[in-house]
C-alpha cells in the first residue's frame, strides 16, 4: 500500500511536510515539534522493513480499517524487532487516502470492534510472539526494548502525533489518539507473517517502495 509505505519512510526521512501529507493535513504550530520527535525516534530506529498490510472494512465507502506488520531495524542491532499498527483509511474530498490522524466517536468505536476480533487479536498475538522471541534472543535488542518502554523516545498518544497502533501485550488492540507506537516509539514489535483468518491481504512492500 503506497500510503502506508509513504508513512513509514517519511518517519525514516524526518520528513515532517510528507508526514503531514499522509494525514491530510496543513502545517500548523507543532512543525518544529514533530521535526524533533522524528529526530528523537532516528536516535534509535535505522528503517522499517517487511511491511504488510491487511485491510478491513470502515464504517463508510472508501474506508478503511488497516492492520500494518512490519520489522524495526533498530540501529547497532542486528536483531529484527517485529511491529504491529493499525490506522484508519479515508478518502478526502479531493479524491486521495490519507490517514484519520485522530479516530473517535463512532470511527473509534468501530476500530475498538475490530480490534477485538477473533483474526485481528491472532495477528496480534503471532507478532508478539515474535516480538519476545528476537528480544529473548538478542541482549542489546532488550536493552533497547527496555529503555524505550521506559521512555527513552516518549510516545506521544495525544492529538496530532502520528497514526493509531497496537502495542505490546496483544490483549487490547486499541491504543491512543494519534500515534503510532513501533518498535521505538513504544517498543511495539512486528513480522509480516501469514495473515490472520478474515483478513486480507492488501501488499507487502519494503519501506520506501512506492509501487502499488
Amino acid at each position: 500500500n503506497e500510503l502506508i509505505s509513504t508513512y513509514f519512510q517519511a518517519k525514516v526521512d524526518q520528513d515532517v511536510q510528507l508526514l503531514y501529507k499522509v494525514f491530510g493535513k496543513e502545517e500548523d504550530d507543532r512543525l518544529e515539534e514533530r521535526k524533533q520527535q522524528l529526530k528523537d525516534e532516528a536516535v534509535y530506529i535505522e528503517d522499517y522493513q517487511d511491511i504488510t498490510c491487511y485491510t478491513k472494512a470502515g464504517m463508510t465507502d472508501d474506508s478503511y480499517v488497516v492492520y500494518v506488520t512490519y520489522d524495526v531495524k533498530f540501529r547497532r542491532v542486528d536483531t529484527l524487532a517485529p511491529g504491529l499498527m493499525w490506522c484508519y483509511v479515508v478518502k478526502n474530498d479531493n479524491g486521495d487516502y490519507i490517514i484519520r490522524e485522530n479516530v473517535v466517536g463512532d470511527e473509534a468505536d468501530y476500530v475498538a470492534n475490530q480490534n477485538q476480533t477473533e483474526d485481528v487479536r491472532l495477528l496480534s498475538t503471532q507478532v508478539n510472539e515474535r516480538l519476545k522471541q528476537a528480544v529473548e534472543s538478542d541482549s542489546l535488542l532488550a536493552g533497547i526494548y527496555k529503555d524505550l518502554s521506559n521512555g527513552a523516545v516518549v510516545s506521544s498518544s495525544e492529538e496530532g502525533a502520528d497514526s493509531q497502533v497496537m502495542i505490546g501485550d496483544g490483549a487490547d488492540a486499541s491504543s491512543g489518539t494519534g500515534e503510532e507506537t513501533t518498535g521505538a516509539d513504544a517498543a511495539e514489535g512486528t513480522t509480516g507473517e501469514t495473515p490472520a483468518e478474515g483478513t486480507e491481504e492488501t501488499q507487502t512492500e519494503a519501506a520506501g517502495d512506492n509501487s502499488d
